[in-house]
């Protein structure tokens, strides 16, 4: 059963992030850019300079891709989560999760939490991880 569940926690996590970049990058540069100008530079922390806030803009839908590419499938999944788990908490920092505006449940906090459940459990049986660096009978 854990298996299964760590298959599910993978798929609804990657799958989420997977789709989160590729509408992002999806309808093209200028949406990109949007994104960036629109959704990241009026949010990130006032005190880094807005190159950084840039440059973390551009990177974050091909990050989201990738992250959940792997997630989903299981490939290097301790890695994968941790890292989304450092993204997800940028993000909660960016966005200023502690201000008045949000909710006392955030949903990236939400996400955070099952993204540390697969850096501490790894993928689980249903996983290319499993298939590629599983223990053999016997060892």
């Amino acid at each position: 059963m854990m298996n299964i569940a760590l298959l599910l926690n993978r798929l609804s996590l990657g799958l989420l992030f997977f789709l989160a970049g590729l509408n992002k990058i999806r309808p093209g540069w200028d949406a990109v850019k949007g994104f960036v100008e629109n959704a990241v530079v009026p949010n990130f922390p006032k005190a880094l300079p807005i190159e950084a806030a840039r440059a973390y803009g551009y990177a974050l839908p091909f990050v989201e891709l990738i992250l959940g590419l792997t997630l989903a499938v299981g490939l290097f999944t301790r890695i994968s989560a941790g890292t989304l788990a450092l993204v997800l908490l940028s993000i909660i920092i960016a966005m200023g999760y502690w201000s008045a505006q949000h909710n006392i449940i955030d949903k990236n906090v939400i996400l955070l939490t099952l993204a540390l459940l697969l850096t501490l459990s790894g993928g689980g049986r249903l996983s290319i991880d499993s298939l590629l660096f599983g223990r053999k009978k016997g060892q």
